[in-house]
Order: C-alpha cells, then sequence, then structure tokens
C-alpha cells in the first residue's frame, strides 16, 4: 500500500485534484464519489492507494 501527503487545491466537475506535497507539482484526481471524507479547498490529507481504492484521512483543515 502505497500512501502520500496531498493538498486539495479544487474541485473540477466530479473530480477532486489534490497537489503532492511538500512541491505541489505531481496531481491525483480522484472521483468526488470514491471521497467518503469531507472536505474543502486546502485541506491537507494522507491518501493511501491500495490499488483498489483510495483511503483519504484528513491531517488539517484549512481555516478560512
Amino acid at each position: 500500500m502505497k500512501s502520500n501527503i496531498y493538498t486539495l487545491d479544487r474541485f473540477e466537475v466530479d473530480y477532486a485534484i489534490f497537489l503532492k506535497r511538500p512541491e505541489e507539482t505531481d496531481q491525483l484526481l480522484i472521483h468526488r464519489s470514491e471521497i467518503l471524507t469531507p472536505l474543502k479547498e486546502g485541506d491537507i490529507v494522507q491518501i493511501h492507494d491500495t490499488g483498489e481504492e483510495y483511503e483519504i484521512q484528513l491531517l488539517a483543515s484549512e481555516l478560512n
């Protein structure tokens, strides 16, 4: 199982766009239907890729 830290950059139509930290140059797109954790733009998450699904854990919430 592979795990990385990402920032939720934005939502585009049906996808969430995550940027891999710390450089935030690599993108990961995940369909909204696969995201079970309530997230908002700017949240920092740990994403585990099990090969079959993504497991997303909120690490820090962006305060607006």
